[in-house]
């Protein structure tokens, strides 16, 4: 059975244009990644430049958060000191 050349040579010509459109978006998001980076470098060298450098958020004491972490390791040391006694 033959196939068609015409439809072949469509067929392939419709998956060129396929790939060739995937690269140009592939292209412009790199494009446009590449520079928001440029960007963001300018502006952290401008706020360098004028001596006011942006400081990340300041950790907060979550006196929960650290009780709760603290009851967790009473726990292990209890369950670890149970452990160890079976072996005396």
């Amino acid at each position: 059975m033959q196939e068609n050349p015409v439809a072949c040579r469509l067929h392939s010509t419709t998956q060129g244009d396929k790939t060739m459109a995937d690269m140009q978006k592939k292209m412009g998001a790199a494009l446009a990644a590449v520079s928001a980076y440029l960007q963001d470098e300018e502006a952290l060298a401008a706020t360098k430049q004028a001596g006011t450098v942006p400081t990340g958020p300041q950790a907060q004491l979550n006196l929960w958060g650290q009780s709760g972490r603290q009851e967790m390791m009473n726990m292990r040391r209890l369950i670890q000191m149970r452990a160890f006694e079976r072996c005396r």
